[in-house]
């Protein structure tokens, strides 16, 4: 039985696994799939969306799914960084010894793979929402931390499961004054992509606020009953370290 993604988004494909026939036809927001038998052997695979458009012939076998699932936000326009800039809407002061939890809005992208003898190729990957692949720098122009960027705000009930997961943040104020937090940078390697009926999550994060400049990041372990998503990167480190400020 597929995973389904509930309403207001039900007219849309859910995340899982697709047998083929002859064809196969998937709607998501702002794009089209489409997979279509030419051969015993062979396939047509074409996907129109707001930014590209995409054709190729597949020539992988006759008994093959589809599969397709949330996947990190690393691969658009290309991998270039694993590191990840959310650039929270409404900033977070956080009192002095304090601590906090915050959930997140957390960009996804959707990786369309070919699954085959229980092995899964990536043939493809999109965002329903452009603006999502972006990138900043954080730091000075000379020597910043090139990353990938987006504009989030706090998720609640209502969020498009298909453009954003949902993640935890717990923020640890160690220092003497108010801590005002309105940017997260992170290596997103890290992390974990899981999908249920329930929406899409990333594993959570740890905070640690350690002066006015500093703060230290690290991935925190998923604990839900949701299905895993394929991973396309591998971890690239433990823990990254905010030295240029979280304001």
């Amino acid at each position: 039985m597929l995973e389904s993604i509930s309403d207001p988004f039900s007219k849309y494909a859910t995340f899982g696994s697709y047998p083929i026939d002859d064809k196969l036809h998937l709607q998501f927001p702002k794009t089209n799939l489409s997979l279509k038998k030419e051969s015993s052997d062979r396939y047509s695979y074409h996907r129109i969306s707001a930014a590209s458009e995409q054709k190729q012939v597949l020539d992988m076998g006759s008994k093959i799914k589809l599969h397709v699932c949330p996947v990190l936000p690393l691969n658009l326009p290309e991998h270039k960084t694993s590191l990840l800039y959310l650039d929270i809407s409404t900033p977070l002061s956080v009192g002095k010894g304090m601590t906090s939890k915050i959930t997140l809005q957390y960009p996804v992208e959707i990786g369309v793979f070919v699954e085959c003898n229980s092995e899964y190729d990536l043939i493809d990957c999109f965002s329903c929402d452009p603006l999502l692949s972006r990138f900043a720098l954080y730091g000075s122009p000379t020597d910043g931390y090139f990353c990938k960027y987006a504009f989030v705000e706090f998720a609640d009930d209502n969020i498009d499961n298909y453009c954003f997961a949902k993640m935890d943040v717990h923020i640890i104020n160690n220092t003497n004054t108010p801590a005002k937090i309105s940017k997260v940078i992170f290596d997103a390697s890290q992390q974990d992509v899981f999908y249920s009926e329930d929406g899409v999550f990333v594993e959570s994060l740890n905070m640690v606020i350690e002066s006015k400049n500093k703060a230290t990041i690290n991935c925190e372990s998923f604990t839900k009953d949701c299905s895993k998503s394929i991973k396309l990167q591998a971890k690239e480190s433990e823990f990254f370290v905010m030295t240029e400020g979280y304001d």
